[in-house]
């Protein structure tokens, strides 16, 4: 009787496929998606692509991608054949901010900006580069600021839908009590729920003549009072969206 042979070990991308599997087949929130995730992340960190930086807070900046990970899990969408490939680059796509972060902090205490062209830790390698290197090979200077605008609304799409969902609930009645007077029609619930929820927004002079309400004086109630009272609750979900935009 001949011996059995010993089965060769899964190669990486059935290892990925199956571990992605069971954390997406899991309940969010559960136990067993934890207890998946867990098991996922740790694949993951043997990644020869993840990028690595030499700088003590590292860990840190790591590990808060491995929990953005983890939230926003069910939003991956693989493009091609390699899913190694594809969660490299987006797991990069938002440890670039994080280490943009770190870096911010810590090596450059009294400055408030970056330039993409600068030097990181005196290795040679710029941060442009790190852009480029976390998927966006093809990334020109035309198409920069679009790329970046699509990785923080990656980064503040929970905070943001939590304020969208604070204006349709108003549990404290702050926007609905809060109008022009005698124009209870005209208060910042619906106004915000107009103006920040609906996709695309109704404009101010659109409003203004369904409300039959003076345009300037809509404007002036929206920006002198409304405004004020959204972004303070923006600040308190630990975010400050330019809500002047949507005007």
């Amino acid at each position: 009787m001949s011996g059995a042979n010993l089965s060769e070990p899964e190669d990486l991308e059935t290892q990925l496929r199956q571990k992605l599997a069971a954390v997406l087949a899991a309940p969010v929130q559960s136990a067993q998606r934890a207890q998946a995730m867990s098991r996922l992340i740790c694949t993951l960190r043997q990644l020869p692509g993840i990028k690595i930086v030499n700088h003590q807070d590292y860990l840190l900046a790591l590990n808060q991608t491995w929990e953005w990970m983890s939230r926003n899990i069910d939003e991956f969408r693989a493009s091609t054949n390699s899913l190694e490939h594809d969660l490299v680059k987006w797991i990069n796509g938002y440890l670039y901010w994080r280490i943009r972060d770190i870096y911010t902090t810590s090596a450059l205490p009294d400055r408030q900006h970056l330039s993409l062209d600068e030097e990181i830790f005196n290795q040679g390698e710029t941060y442009l580069d790190l852009l480029s290197e976390s998927g966006f090979g093809d990334l020109t200077l035309d198409n920069l600021n679009a790329h970046i605008a699509s990785l923080q609304q990656q980064e503040h799409r929970e905070i943001a839908a939590r304020i969208e969902a604070w204006i349709q609930l108003d549990p404290e009645r702050q926007l609905q009590s809060c109008y022009p007077k005698g124009r209870s029609n005209c208060n910042c619930q619906l106004l915000g729920d107009r103006i920040i929820v609906k996709d695309p927004p109704d404009s101010l002079t659109a409003l203004a003549k369904e409300l039959d309400i003076p345009y300037q004086t809509l404007v002036a109630h929206w920006k002198r009072r409304c405004l004020p009272i959204l972004q303070t609750q923006a600040k308190i979900f630990g975010y400050e969206p330019n809500l002047d935009e949507r005007i």
